[in-house]
This record gives C-alpha cells, sequence and structure tokens, in this order.
C-alpha cells in the first residue's frame, strides 16, 4: 500500500480544478476567482477537457482522464502533489485519476468531490433526468436499453459511471469504468492503494441537488436493487463491507468528510458562501 503522503516542507499545495459535464473551464472562473481573492499567492490551476461541452460526452473517460493527466502533468508545479477538485463529472474523472495513477504521477494528496457521482448515477424511469430527459422518449429508451453495449460504453464518457438498478448484472458485467474502479468484480490492488494515499476525501453533496440520482452518490450511496426510492448508503454497500477498494479503511480512519451543502446542483459555480465559506476551508494543506 502506497504510504500516505506526508508534508515536508511548509507551502500551500497547488489546486487543479476539473469542470463538470456539458460544460467548459472557464464555467469554474468564478468559484476559483472567489477562492484566489482570500488567498491571492495560491496556485490555482483550470483544467479542461478537450474542447469542453460536447467532448465530456463524446470522449470517454479514459479519453477525459487522459486530458486531465496532461493538464496535471504538464504543469511543474504540480509535481510535489496537488489537491484535486472536481465538479460533478469532473469529481468522478478526478476519482478516476487518484486510482489510476497517483502511483505513476504527480500525486493528488487530497481529493474534493463537489456533487461526484461516486457511486454511479441513474434517472429516468421513476426519476425525471435532467438530460435525458430533454430528449424525445425513443431517443431516451434507445440510450437506455443499449447503456451496456460496447458502443455506447466505447463512444459515451456518462454511460461508463450509469449504474442502472434494474440492470445491475449488465452493469457489473459490462461497466467499463466505474465497476472497475470500485474494485466490484475483482480486486486490483493498485486502485485500492490509490485510493487510500490521499489524506482524506472531502465530499459535498445536497438533498436538493436535483441532477445526480440518486443525490447521496456524492457520498458513495446507491440506488437499491431494482429501485429508484430505495437509496443503499456508502456503510450498506457490498464494496464498502468488503473494503474492495478502501472506502471502509477510510471511514474508520476518519479520513472521509461528508458535507450537506443544502445546494442545488447547478449552484456551486455561482455561490459566493459555497466558495468561501464550505469549499475554500477544505483546500488549506501545506506541504
Amino acid at each position: 500500500m502506497l504510504p500516505l503522503i506526508q508534508a515536508t516542507y511548509s507551502q500551500q499545495v497547488p489546486i487543479v480544478f476539473m469542470h463538470s459535464l456539458l460544460s467548459y473551464a472557464w464555467m469554474m472562473d468564478g468559484i476559483i476567482s472567489k477562492v484566489q481573492k482570500i488567498n491571492p499567492s495560491w496556485v490555482l490551476i483550470n483544467c479542461e477537457v478537450g474542447n469542453g461541452a460536447l467532448d465530456t460526452v463524446f470522449m470517454t473517460v479514459d479519453q477525459q482522464l487522459d486530458e486531465l493527466s496532461k493538464c496535471i502533468n504538464n504543469d511543474p508545479r504540480t509535481k510535489n502533489g496537488f489537491i484535486g477538485v472536481g465538479y460533478s463529472n469532473g469529481g468522478f474523472l478526478m476519482r478516476y485519476y487518484l486510482q489510476k495513477f497517483n502511483h505513476i504521477k504527480a500525486p493528488m494528496l487530497r481529493y474534493v468531490g463537489i456533487s461526484a457521482p461516486n457511486g454511479g448515477s441513474f434517472c429516468g424511469v421513476a426519476s425525471d433526468c435532467w438530460v435525458l430527459g430533454q430528449l424525445p422518449e425513443k431517443i431516451n429508451d434507445l440510450i437506455s436499453d443499449n447503456v451496456y453495449k460496447s458502443f455506447i460504453q466505447s463512444n459515451i464518457g456518462p454511460a461508463q459511471y450509469w449504474r442502472d438498478p434494474y440492470q445491475l448484472k449488465a452493469y457489473y458485467e459490462n461497466s467499463t469504468v466505474l465497476a472497475k474502479i470500485d474494485n466490484s468484480n475483482s480486486i486490483n490492488q493498485t486502485y485500492k492503494n490509490n485510493f487510500m494515499s490521499v489524506d482524506k476525501l472531502v465530499l459535498f453533496g445536497s438533498p436538493k441537488d436535483g441532477l445526480i440520482f440518486p443525490w447521496q452518490a456524492a457520498w458513495f450511496g446507491v440506488w437499491a436493487e431494482n429501485s429508484e426510492q430505495d437509496v443503499v448508503l456508502m456503510e450498506d454497500r457490498e464494496e464498502y463491507i468488503l473494503d474492495t477498494f478502501g472506502l471502509k479503511s477510510m471511514n474508520e480512519a476518519g479520513r472521509i468528510k461528508r458535507i450537506d451543502t443544502g445546494l442545488q446542483h447547478l449552484e456551486y459555480m455561482v455561490n459566493a458562501e459555497f466558495a468561501e465559506k464550505m469549499l475554500e476551508p477544505e483546500l488549506r494543506m501545506e506541504y
């Protein structure tokens, strides 16, 4: 297991931000500027996936991860470590970076997820999808019926963390990213060691979210099988009980912090109180 990275000298750790689905890096400017105003000397790096909005959908999660990795590792200021802050889809990418690359690339020292679908996401049967709900019903059904087919898994980024409670067998067999980094089918010890190599996980979420379903996915919760009403909370998940990727170990060590923001999903990037009173204190870390 990778040792917890210890402080060696006193300097604020650089902070890397990653934007959400269907958005661009510049949409993070508001929250970044609020943090920068409080701390003018901090190094804040704002990363972009490809050309932004459409690429967050039509690039695979692995392709998006490569873009994020280049942004991080091409900046020499991150070589001794950084804090990873990801909003929504960006939070999932940051988690993937942590588990896949933390032993071989610039190391993440702390993970901060802002309404990130760490437990996956699913909507559209009993609950209304904001994105899919804008599509014609037949297209919506086509996506839902084929989400675990190789063509969709190989071409649609969000499909790779789509956890359909009505198709869990297909999910476990065919999910190309989420089931893999959860170590649901087999244990990849590197993923587990890397997950536990940060000092802590800071998880922002809210019952008012409205875009991540269930909202507890921000805290590693998941829909119960065949339900969009019942939620299996983090501590009750099989992956937690078996500690497949280090979630139980981190929690029992007091290294997971869950924060209820009371915000809707689209409020995070424009809410000054969130940036200044909730987020900024969690970004204070020296090495």
